[in-house]
């Protein structure tokens, strides 16, 4: 069938001359794997930037169950970006995003509130001017609302990872990453990132394997310093 619905672009491949295979979230279908002709073409209509990290896109495509890869027939950014493909520091921070959210989102299963949370939380990030180098944090304690356990508490979360001697600066920090809103100014120190970012991808890697095998993780420690 033919279906329209929006999407988030995560990564893609290049394949065969002019060709890419890309790994799409959409709201309707959950994760999807597209094959697109000719993009990477001088002649083609579609820009392959539309397939960077975190774009969000409004798609047609043909739809067939259990296909392991769709086509796209139609295809727009319904929410060009103005910061994030322009600032290295933002950069950065959605390929981090772009490959945990890889790690993640590996089911079909639709989650229209996972998919808004989503478009809702980048829009903000684009629209950020400064202090922002806390997001990528407030982001992976933020979502993990939608896919089924909750972080709750600090405390808790700590709990599960067996750490006991968290101070209480540590917990305070993170009930406020997760409580409050992404411009709220949280001065964090170059430290204290690296060792709350080090205990939340800890308790994720409870639920999902690799999670701590992220390859930009050295990247965005030494980028943020």
């Amino acid at each position: 069938m033919i279906a329209k619905t929006r999407g988030i672009a995560l990564s893609f491949v290049k394949y065969g001359d002019t060709s890419i295979i890309s790994k799409i979230y959409t709201e309707k279908f959950g994760i999807q794997t597209y094959i697109v002709n000719g993009v990477r073409s001088k002649k083609s209509k579609t820009k392959i930037s539309l397939f960077q990290p975190l774009t969000l896109l409004e798609m047609v495509a043909y739809h067939k169950e259990n296909s392991g890869i769709q086509r796209i027939t139609e295809l727009k950014c319904f929410y060009p970006y103005i910061s994030i493909p322009h600032q290295q520091q933002k950069i950065v921070i959605s390929f981090f995003i772009q490959e945990f959210l890889s790690k993640l989102l590996r089911s079909e299963q639709a989650n229209e509130g996972l998919f808004e949370f989503l478009s809702d939380s980048f829009k903000v990030f684009d629209m950020l001017e400064q202090h922002f180098q806390n997001f990528h944090l407030q982001f992976i304690l933020k979502i993990s609302d939608h896919l089924g356990f909750s972080i709750g508490s600090t405390a808790e979360m700590l709990g599960h990872i067996g750490k006991v001697h968290a101070s209480k600066e540590e917990l305070e920090n993170v009930d406020r990453l997760i409580n409050e809103s992404y411009d709220t100014y949280l001065p964090l120190n170059v430290l204290q990132r690296r060792e709350i970012l080090k205990d939340v991808l800890k308790y994720y890697s409870l639920n999902y394997e690799g999670i701590n095998d992220l390859q930009s993780l050295e990247v965005i420690k030494d980028i943020l310093d």
